[in-house]
């Protein structure tokens, strides 16, 4: 699951447009992270995403939640009401194992 930190004050400050925007940014990169068949990356809410990743064990969806951490905040999106004064993302991982005994 992944969150875009401070999203409503990014609206607040910049518009609707811009937020608009920087959804359509951060959804192109979940897009290039989730390029194998069956994967799926999706808006789960306002500034949230989930995406699901099957046969993926839970360091490579760490991997993969790093890499999209770091493809966002090298977007380099201006937010000065955060910590870092750039958008930047929450993300968190969870698994499940199948067994089809």
């Amino acid at each position: 699951m992944l969150d875009i930190d401070f999203l409503k004050n990014f609206n607040d400050r910049y518009g609707h447009q811009m937020g608009d925007a920087c959804l359509k940014r951060v959804a192109k990169i979940l897009k290039h992270s989730t390029r194998r068949a069956g994967d799926l990356a999706t808006r789960y809410g306002g500034d949230e995403f989930v995406i699901i990743a099957f046969d993926t064990n839970l360091s490579e969806a760490q991997a993969m939640a790093e890499n999209i951490r770091l493809s966002v905040e090298s977007l380099d999106l201006k937010n000065e009401d955060t910590p870092l004064g750039k958008v930047t993302v929450s993300l968190g991982e969870s698994g499940c194992v199948y067994d089809f005994r």
